[in-house]
């Protein structure tokens, strides 16, 4: 029985040890790193002010595109919106619901966006109806002719 005691205790006393040194760790404490200040050369470009899109960002080329991409693209990425298709009507619905989550544009922004997307991103077009037949009044199919007697 002292046995048993002996080494639970022996594994309790080694489990809290583990555990305890684990706990106890914090991590280093190192100094913030600057990177060495070279001076720039005379002749530096300035810094773009903002970052162009990617040309492949799945919108068709087109008036207000430029917008659509500068404001839509603040809070998200155009393939979130670049394949979907809607009337313009639901497209003004859809911009009045980014508005209404905080998307900041002019009414001339606004109405430039609507256009664009309404232009470019609006319903596909319905499937070509089925041929017509060749000559009026010859049946697309042929009719079976009953055999004569």
């Amino acid at each position: 029985m002292t046995l048993r005691i002996l080494l639970a205790a022996s594994a309790a006393t080694l489990a809290l040890g583990l555990v305890g040194s684990v706990f106890a760790q914090t991590p280093p404490q190192t100094p913030p790193q600057t990177p060495p200040q070279t001076p720039a050369p005379a002749t530096a470009p300035a810094p773009a002010a903002q970052t162009p899109p990617p040309a492949d960002d799945g919108l068709p080329d087109g008036p207000g595109k430029d917008v659509t991409v500068r404001i839509c693209t603040s809070c998200h990425e155009a393939s979130q919106f670049a394949y979907a298709r809607h009337t313009p009507e639901e497209w003004d619905m859809e911009i009045s619901k980014m508005i209404s989550a905080g998307a900041d544009m002019t009414a001339d922004e606004q109405a430039a966006i609507s256009a664009y997307l309404s232009k470019n991103l609006g319903p596909q077009p319905a499937a070509p109806a089925a041929a017509a037949p060749a000559t009026p009044g010859t049946p697309a199919t042929p009719t079976p002719t009953p055999p004569s007697r």
